[in-house]
């Protein structure tokens, strides 16, 4: 919602200044109007849904996990009684109005200071369609996606789970995590199980799992680790619908993505990302799917100087949204899988080793 008369131009003026400058011919009006706030956006014309629906409003990055401050002058903040399962599209439907999502693992102050494991909270932020430009994205960006994630998360996410399976079995510990807007409105859930993981050069047993549920409880996507040989060196990932049909294979390997990024010391000031492979059941290359995945360095700030993630998707232009929430769900289990394993390592805790 603008406000009107002058002072809104000048707010509009304001906004655009305050945003990276966007590369010729790579970003449509609707992305660069999206880039400026929120309040551009609308998600109800974007996902063709009645107004009254519940749909997905910014949290006011000073309200904490789950706050219900958001604050005014967004499109529309929709009233916390009514239910998600009023949604057509039972909370992922915003998901194919964007061309992908930015999730910034919070820097908790009490884990900086002790070293104690902590439940972990992400802020999602949508990247609105039109907004990058193809191929690498450009390190402005990244920036403003974190400032966006910090200050205006679209949604906020909290892992809940059991102490004891995270002091002494972080790599398989169980958790569920709600997505919520800022009216406390669950679009999706991921939920994932205890798996002791026991993998060898010649097998896997108990591969890593993970599901995503959606506003109706209905399960929606899957995400499963596959065995492959040398996987210390790559590991890789499937993610599935409902009915646990396989929809891509993601590979995260340290040595080298197939488009030959390497990917040691990433992501850090010398390697600012981590690339992952996104590939069809086939395992095409990247470009024919036309997805993008890594965890990117924000730069010299609180989170750049810690090793917490910073998570790009960007999605197949042609997927569904069901489809974009397996991408998301799998995406999730390579961070919980793969990514903290690795801060583990570094952090010289000897739990990660198991």
């Amino acid at each position: 919602m603008r406000v009107g008369g002058m002072a809104g131009q000048d707010v509009d003026k304001k906004r655009v200044l305050n945003t990276p400058t966007a590369h010729p011919g790579t970003m449509s009006t609707v992305g660069r109007a999206a880039m400026g706030s929120y309040a551009d956006y609308d998600p109800y014309e974007a996902r063709g849904v009645p107004r009254g629906i519940p749909v997905a409003s910014p949290v006011a990055g000073g309200g904490g996990y789950g706050a219900t401050n958001a604050p005014t002058g967004y499109a529309t903040t929709p009233p916390v009684q009514q239910r998600m399962s009023d949604d057509p599209s039972a909370g992922l439907g915003f998901l194919g109005a964007i061309d992908g999502v930015f999730l910034q693992e919070k820097v908790e102050m009490l884990e900086v200071i002790t070293g104690c494991d902590t439940h972990n909270v992400y802020h999602v932020t949508p990247v609105p369609k039109g907004m990058l430009p193809e191929g690498v994205v450009p390190k402005e960006w990244i920036e403003y996606f974190t400032r966006q994630a910090h200050a205006t998360p679209m949604l906020k996410a909290r892992e809940e789970g059991e102490c004891l399976e995270r002091i002494c079995c972080p790599n398989f510990r169980s958790f569920t995590m709600d997505f919520k807007d800022g009216t406390g409105a669950t679009f999706f859930t991921l939920h994932r199980p205890f798996n002791c993981t026991i993998a060898t050069p010649c097998f896997m047993c108990n591969p890593q799992r993970m599901s995503l549920v959606d506003a109706r409880g209905v399960h929606a996507a899957h995400a499963a680790e596959e065995f492959r040989m040398c996987w210390w060196c790559t590991r890789s990932f499937v993610a599935k619908d409902e009915d646990m049909n396989p929809l891509y294979r993601v590979r995260a390997g340290d040595c080298a993505t197939v488009n030959g990024k390497c990917n040691w010391c990433a992501p850090s000031c010398c390697n600012e990302s981590y690339d992952v492979d996104v590939l069809d059941p086939g395992e095409q290359i990247p470009t024919r799917i036309g997805a993008y995945a890594g965890n990117v360095w924000p730069g010299w700030t609180c989170a750049g100087i810690t090793d917490r993630s910073n998570i790009l998707i960007r999605f197949p232009p042609d997927a569904t949204p069901k489809q974009r929430a397996s991408l998301l769900a799998t995406m999730m289990l390579v961070e919980f899988s793969h990514f903290e394993w690795k801060k583990g390592e570094h952090e010289g805790n000897l739990a990660y080793a198991l």
